[in-house]
């Protein structure tokens, strides 16, 4: 006779409620700054109750890490690919995902604070800055190790060249167009690349 498993206590988790808290975390981050970033608020916003968000995050730093945690936009994968549409893809998904929840607000806010709550800056650079610029030098490099790129080229100056020109742009106000990520790869790729174009 087949033997179900046998659930554990309490309720199974909720994972639309999840999704809702982690969404409202990152809205009420974005518009009003760590510090005005509260249970209560996430909650409210969220539209549940103060211990549904408990049951799910201890304390507030708890649920800004995890709120964090998702502005890395992927996973890290088995393989780094190498080629320019995989490092294109990249840059895509960073734009994305700061685009997405109006990411240089939290940025802003977090260095804004830092010498009150380090912690939380600190946790955005582990969680969101570093997985993302290594994700982008580690399909660089793979490219370079395949002979795509010069042996010579400088695969970490090349991630910071594409973060970085996102970066400057939204700063100055300067619109970027839906092919933006391409147009800037292939920029620079052209500048390493083996064949010399």
């Amino acid at each position: 006779m087949e033997v179900k498993p046998r659930r554990g206590p309490g309720r199974p988790r909720n994972e639309e409620a999840d999704r809702g808290i982690v969404s409202a975390c990152l809205a009420v981050l974005s518009e009003q700054g760590y510090d005005r970033c509260s249970i209560e608020a996430v909650a409210a916003r969220a539209g549940v109750t103060r211990a549904t968000v408990y049951r799910r995050h201890a304390t507030k730093a708890d649920l800004v890490s995890a709120a964090l945690s998702t502005l890395a936009g992927v996973e890290e994968p088995a393989e780094t690919s190498a080629g320019l549409a995989a490092v294109i893809g990249l840059v895509e998904q960073f734009r994305s995902c700061m685009e997405a929840c109006d990411g240089l607000s939290i940025v802003a806010s977090l260095y804004l604070h830092r010498d009150e709550h380090p912690e939380m800056l600190e946790e955005f650079r582990d969680r969101v800055v570093h997985p993302g610029r290594n994700r982008l030098v580690a399909a660089l490099s793979a490219a370079r190790d395949a002979g795509e790129l010069r042996a010579d080229a400088d695969v970490e100056l090349a991630a910071d060249a594409l973060m970085g020109g996102f970066l400057t742009r939204v700063l100055a106000g300067v619109p970027l167009p839906a092919g933006w990520a391409e147009q800037t790869v292939r920029g620079i790729w052209r500048g390493l690349a083996a064949d010399g174009g």
